[in-house]
């Protein structure tokens, strides 16, 4: 019988600033001179809920400010995939949280192009890349990022899709319907972080608007409904049980069953 490690698998769910190594994250802030407290990055039983996860994600920010860090970061989330036999991996970014330094989106996508090529030629995976909006940023923010994105990514190959992520709870699905009409008007394809905080609805209104993969949609499972209508429209859900006990969108796994 072959070990979870031997089987070949796709990942679908990986944000780039919540899947650096430690090692990296270390070897950054010695190199750039930031401070980090090492406790600020992780969390443990005492989170209560998604926004206090989110909050460990600032500190890594710090030191991924550069071409050279994003470069890095790509490369080290590939290896890290590579040792756990993924053959292809999608990894999520919000450029506009990589600008405090003065980085432009331009400079930005060419960093984690870079890595996502460095990535391949190294190791035995497929790199693309999604583009994250946010859900607390107004419509017109994530519109014009996204219309500089396919302006930018005319040879970047690695760009395959957009996403919106960040406070579910205080930023409903109708909050960012703009946004998102844009992204499907547009052709692109469109995955949502959805569900995360018991808002089935928000999952329901991701897909009317043209989402076809949610981003957890763990909320779900509390409704038939929900879940025939999520089948019916051929929508995949990006299953993510550690980070939903994490934040405690979930109590146990068993909740799933």
């Amino acid at each position: 019988m072959s070990t979870i490690n031997e089987v070949a698998k796709t990942e679908l769910h990986c944000h780039l600033d919540g899947s650096v190594s430690i090692e990296l994250i270390q070897q950054l802030a010695r190199e750039q001179h930031v401070s980090i407290n090492l406790e600020d990055i992780q969390v443990d039983q005492n989170c209560e809920s998604l926004d206090d996860y989110l909050k460990s994600f600032d500190t890594i920010l710090k030191v991924l400010q550069t071409k050279d860090s994003l470069e890095k970061a790509v490369v080290d989330v590939a290896q890290q995939a590579h040792h756990d036999n993924i053959k292809y991996i999608e990894i999520r970014f919000a450029p506009l949280f990589h600008t405090d330094k003065g980085l432009s989106v331009e400079e930005i996508l060419e960093a984690v192009n870079n890595g996502a090529i460095e990535a391949e030629h190294t190791y035995d995976i497929k790199v693309n890349l999604l583009i994250c909006g946010m859900r607390h940023h107004d419509n017109q923010t994530n519109i014009d990022l996204f219309k500089s994105v396919d302006q930018l990514n005319t040879t970047n190959r690695h760009i395959v899709g957009f996403d919106f992520a960040g406070p579910e709870e205080a930023f409903p699905t109708k909050v960012i319907q703009e946004a998102i009409q844009h992204t499907t008007d547009s052709g692109h394809h469109l995955t949502l972080h959805a569900g995360e905080c018991g808002c089935i609805h928000n999952i329901i209104e991701g897909i009317e608007l043209g989402a076809r993969r949610i981003g957890h949609g763990v909320a779900a499972i509390q409704d038939n409904q929900a879940l025939s209508y999520i089948k019916h429209h051929n929508a995949l859900l990006e299953i993510c049980p550690t980070s939903n006990l994490q934040t405690k969108a979930i109590q146990s796994v068993e909740e799933l069953n």
